[in-house]
């Protein structure tokens, strides 16, 4: 046992001090001690409160896959003056980051200013090396994540690459554009750096308890206009029109529940740059939804995208989404869709089919073999 922990020790110390050779002489780390006069100067016009748009790059793997060599993907956030109504009813302006990409969709204003708090912390970091050489292997160059901010006044005030992570996974290396130094700075940048929208985007459309929703309308091009009203106590829903008729609260249940935490997949574009194709002037199905509250929230249902989703506006967001089109299949259905069934009756006798095998007995089971006749001698 104590032969075999030696033997241990003695490989990693092999493999630390291996490691170390390399790192060393590629010049990825620098044994000099933190260098305030760079460090500090590493982001020096940088201001969070007066940044105005931040572009993020980072390397396209599905298309380098597919041969296009050294492809990237980009997005980028831009703060945009916008008007929001306050608490009293008023109209105000503020300022809002949105996603460019996405039709100018509001971002998540939290992630926005975490990363804008993260640059901010870049005003301190240990040098670790000088030697140009190390940027690839560091990913401190296109083969990592490259971020522009530019300020209200259009002013380039930070260019910088973010490469691999270090310490355990605590602080990242990264590399202001035009130098040689690379400096390894704290928190998981390149992890917070991506261009994966969903990442910016606050995709949730409605957040509501469905069992608190007490009448159900849907108007559809195919189905008619189909009302349903609940019985806040006991929880049954009824059909109003086109006619009364005590509904199924299961089938009901079932295709109003997606409604009830609708996400969108994309956003298209503002809403008032329709297009014939959206299939939303006049809308495939528009259901309105009303809570006990008396709150109201009316989802618009236009023509499918594709296979997995269809055009859709909801209440006042003031923009076209993709949603899911499964979501828009459950709502669109004929009244007698949502009648009870007549529960099956067990042991009831089912009807027999005129199969190959009983066609010759008018329909009726062909009889199978009579009984071996047992043989007395035995």
């Amino acid at each position: 046992m104590e032969k075999s922990t030696i033997i241990l020790g003695i490989i990693a110390l092999a493999l630390a001090g291996y490691a170390a050779s390399i790192l060393s002489s590629s010049g990825a780390f620098s044994s000099e001690a933190k260098d305030p006069t760079v460090s500090l100067e590493f982001l020096p016009d940088f201001d969070k409160d007066k940044a105005e748009r931040i572009e993020i790059w980072e390397p396209d793997m599905a298309a380098q896959r597919n041969g296009e060599e050294g492809a990237r993907k980009s997005i980028a956030l831009v703060r945009k003056p916008t008007v929001a109504v306050n608490e009293d009813g008023e109209e105000e302006a503020k300022l809002e980051w949105i996603v460019e990409s996405s039709a100018g969709y509001p971002a998540r204003q939290e992630k926005v200013t975490e990363l804008l708090d993260l640059f901010d912390s870049f005003q301190g970091g240990d040098i670790r090396s000088r030697n140009p050489e190390s940027h690839s292997s560091l990913q401190v160059d296109d083969s990592g994540k490259e971020v522009k901010i530019t300020d209200e006044d259009g002013k380039l005030v930070g260019h910088f690459y973010a490469g691999k992570m270090a310490g355990g996974m605590r602080s990242t290396f990264v590399r202001k554009e035009g130098a040689d130094v690379t400096v390894l700075v704290p928190g998981q940048v390149s992890a917070k750096l991506n261009t994966f929208k969903n990442n910016w985007l606050d995709n949730e459309l409605l957040k509501l308890d469905h069992q608190l929703i007490k009448s159900v309308s849907i108007d559809s091009k195919k189905n008619g206009t189909i009302r349903f009203e609940k019985n806040m106590e006991s929880g049954e829903w009824k059909a109003v029109e086109p006619e009364e008729f005590v509904a199924d609260t299961r089938q009901i249940d079932s295709a109003i529940r997606p409604i009830t935490a609708l996400r969108f997949l994309d956003v298209v574009e503002p809403a008032e740059g329709n297009k014939p194709e959206h299939g939303l002037d006049p809308p495939r199905l528009t259901v309105r939804l009303k809570l006990s509250d008396e709150t109201e929230h009316t989802l618009v249902g236009g023509s499918d995208k594709d296979d997995r989703s269809a055009y859709a506006t909801v209440d006042d967001k003031g923009f076209v989404f993709e949603v899911s089109k499964y979501t828009l299949e459950k709502l669109d259905r004929s009244a007698e869709d949502y009648r009870p069934k007549a529960p099956s009756v067990p042991g009831a006798a089912q009807p027999i089919k005129n199969t190959p095998t009983n066609l010759n007995s008018g329909g009726k089971p062909t009889p199978g073999p009579p009984p071996k006749k047992q043989d007395q001698n035995k």
